[in-house]
């Protein structure tokens, strides 16, 4: 049973997170944004499993280090991640960890908070990590927790070329790919580095 358990909880967890650092994107912003979106919670990580997992492992040595194992995947995928957008191995490992441990953050302390409120911090977000400039014009006519309310999606080619196509597209298309690609059975391809 415990077995099952921790697959479950890598299925619901961790490959989430691998498959949105992995999604296709067009910038570093976009590909930030995947990476987040998918601790949203229409996007895919089981923030209550995690959370779970994470409680038993401070009484069960064999769960931490399943646990522990899981953070260093996760590290590594997400330092990856930014390696392949152009930051040298240092800067892309605190990058990942200052990424991951806000998001683990937000689980361990159960922040509940609106999604209007996390979506209108994005922007101030991935200019903290210096990965992007976000400007306010990039967005297609609303702020993306518009376009997630309203169900509004905006496909790749409509914003190819743009520099910050993560912010035209918008977290609402990034998590409707990852899941088409869920539902399909693989992940959308990751662009080739420029």
């Amino acid at each position: 049973m415990l077995a099952a358990l921790a697959r479950r909880w890598h299925d619901t967890t961790t490959e989430p997170l691998m498959q949105a650092a992995r999604a296709y994107a067009e910038s570093r912003a976009e590909a930030l944004l995947n990476v987040i979106g998918c601790f949203l919670p229409a996007g895919g990580f089981d923030l209550r499993l995690e959370f779970a997992l994470r409680s038993w492992a401070l009484q069960d040595a064999g769960i931490m280090a399943q646990v522990q194992q899981a953070d260093a995947l996760r590290l590594e995928t997400l330092g990856a991640l930014l390696a392949h957008w152009g930051c040298e191995r240092q800067d892309a490992d605190v990058r990942a960890r200052t990424i991951y441990l806000v998001q683990i953050g937000y689980i361990s302390m159960q922040v509940d908070e609106p999604l209007s409120l996390r979506m209108s911090r994005i922007r101030i977000t991935l200019k903290s990590m210096a990965i992007a400039r976000p400007n306010r014009a990039n967005w297609p006519g609303s702020t993306p927790a518009t376009a997630i309310s309203k169900g509004k999606r905006h496909e790749d080619r409509h914003h190819r070329g743009n520099g910050l196509a993560g912010f035209r597209l918008g977290i609402a298309a990034a998590v409707a790919r990852r899941g088409r690609a869920r539902r399909s059975g693989g992940a959308e391809p990751v662009r080739a580095a420029r």
